[in-house]
C-alpha cells in the first residue's frame, strides 16, 4: 500500500530546470524565477532561492538569466530591511573578492531608526 506525501524542502522553493525544453519555456523559466525574486524584492513564499539546472543546458540557462538581469536595470537593485541585513549581504560580497561587485546608495528611509542611504544594495 502507497501513502501519498508532501515532502518539504525546508522552507526553500528551488526551480528545477530540466533539459529539452522550448526556447519559449526556458525563457518562461527565467522570467518566472526572476519574477519571484524582483516582486516583493523575493520576500514571499514562493520566490526561487536557488535553481536546480540540467548540466545539458546549464550554460544556456546562465546566458539567458544573465541577459534577463541586466535588462532589469534599477529594477534589480534590492532594498535591504535594516543595517544588520545589510551588513551580513556586504560580509558575503566581501568574502566573494573580485568575483563579485557591488555598489551601495539609494535613499530608502524610515524602515528602522538605523536606516541611511547605504540600506540600498545592488548585486
Amino acid at each position: 500500500m502507497l501513502t501519498p506525501v508532501t515532502l518539504e524542502l525546508g522552507g526553500k522553493s528551488p526551480a528545477f530546470v530540466d533539459r529539452g525544453l522550448s526556447d519559449e519555456v526556458l525563457d518562461g523559466a527565467v522570467r518566472e524565477i526572476l519574477e519571484t525574486k524582483v516582486a516583493k524584492t523575493g520576500q514571499f513564499c514562493c520566490a526561487h532561492d536557488y535553481a536546480l539546472v540540467h548540466e545539458g543546458i546549464f550554460e544556456d540557462f546562465c546566458a539567458r538569466f544573465k541577459t534577463a538581469v541586466e535588462a532589469l536595470g534599477p529594477k534589480r537593485n534590492v532594498l535591504m530591511i535594516g543595517r544588520r541585513h545589510y551588513d551580513s549581504v556586504k560580509a558575503s560580497v566581501d568574502s566573494w573578492g573580485s568575483s563579485a561587485s557591488y555598489s551601495s546608495g539609494g535613499g530608502r528611509k524610515g524602515v528602522e531608526e538605523d536606516d541611511d542611504d547605504e540600506d540600498t544594495f545592488a548585486i
